[in-house]
């Protein structure tokens, strides 16, 4: 009740949606002549809150809500090898996902004024929406490549990121894949010291704000705008005063990787001794199927640095190197990635984004 009534032109409560669906949706033991009706009763309950977004025209919490949906199904899909059995019922949601994410793009690039509304509230605002639309044009595109389904307005779309990507701000470790995918997205189109030098723009502002002598840090991925404007903009004790984000990160290691798979060393040995003092993090749920959840209480967060001096063969080898775990986002939905990146950013991990740009980098032959 609480869901359904919640003001639907504010952001997704995903916490509280992610609970929702965990009391709605079947187990993982579901018997499989009942797997295609349970899933089809998980929709159509989830579409009542849903679509509420959707009538508002709130087009990233409605993609946002479904993307979450999507990804607690496929938890609950990972036993069953016969697709026949949920294949028709994910694609409707994908379908959802993809149709709210055109929108809120279509609505972008008509947009001549993306700062509409109370100019003295939005020039604070605009670094954090930026993002946003920054990582729904760059999903979208990246999305429909690795789909073998170019964007018909592809061309548009890249004119966009490439007119707005110098304006984005890495405010905290939540935008990373935004930044990321942006950086794709210039690579894709033939503009790759664009894209390298996205990249590496963010990896030069994680070693300058969590290197050694910073105070917090940028926020982990695990705080999202709204936490982050609260603690920038009115003062608001988010992190807790013992907190520290200084010598780690959860993304640097994927913008090194995707400097190395394009072979740019001398840009990484410029910047290699603020690079590894930085401790590259990742949590690794304890079962892998829990990728898929927002919250995941049992697992283990695993650091380590690179070395000083540091293998340039074995920086690229291990840039190409094969995931782990792999699950079916991992295997037969490649392309829905960029979403789960874009919508759960804290599951933005090296491995994943590994097997993206390779992928990406594979179709481009």
């Amino acid at each position: 009740m609480t869901l359904y009534l919640a003001d639907k032109t504010e952001p997704l409560n995903c916490e509280g949606f992610s609970r929702f669906l965990l009391s709605v949706t079947p187990d993982e033991s579901a018997k499989k002549v009942e797997l295609r009706r349970l899933l089809a009763a998980t929709t159509i309950v989830a579409d009542y809150v849903i679509s509420e977004y959707e009538k508002v025209e709130n087009y990233f919490s409605a993609a946002q809500a479904w993307a979450l949906l999507l990804f607690h199904l496929l938890r609950v899909c990972e036993p069953y090898t016969d697709t026949k059995d949920w294949t028709p019922a994910i694609e409707l949601i994908i379908a959802s996902i993809e149709k709210n994410v055109e929108r809120l793009v279509g609505e972008t690039l008509k947009s001549t004024n993306l700062m509409a509304g109370n100019i003295f509230v939005d020039e604070h605002v605009w670094p954090y929406r930026l993002s946003t639309l920054m990582g729904a044009c760059s999903a979208q595109m990246v999305s429909g490549r690795l789909a073998r389904k170019p964007l018909e307005n592809e061309d548009e779309v890249y004119g966009w990121i490439g007119r707005f990507i110098s304006e984005v701000k890495f405010w905290g470790e939540a935008a990373a894949p935004a930044l990321f995918m942006a950086s794709q997205c210039l690579c894709l189109r033939g503009a790759e010291l664009a894209g390298i030098s996205t990249a590496m723009r963010a990896v030069e502002t994680i070693t300058r704000e969590n290197g050694e002598g910073a105070k917090v840090g940028l926020p982990d991925p695990y705080f999202d705008a709204e936490d982050v404007m609260k603690a920038e903009l009115f003062g608001e004790e988010i992190y807790g005063e013992k907190v520290s984000f200084r010598r780690r990160s959860y993304s640097i290691r994927q913008f090194v990787e995707l400097i190395a798979r394009r072979n740019w060393p001398r840009i990484l040995q410029k910047h290699w001794y603020q690079i590894s003092a930085i401790d590259y993090a990742e949590f690794r749920p304890e079962f892998p199927s829990e990728t898929y959840l927002w919250s995941c209480k049992q697992g283990s967060n695993n650091s380590r640095r690179w070395g000083r001096p540091q293998s340039w063969n074995s920086l690229v080898a291990e840039a190409l190197s094969d995931p782990q775990d792999a699950l079916l986002i991992d295997t037969r939905f490649v392309f829905l990635l960029p979403y789960l990146f874009l919508f759960m950013p804290h599951r933005f991990t090296p491995g994943r984004a590994r097997l993206m740009d390779v992928a990406l980098l594979l179709l481009l032959g």
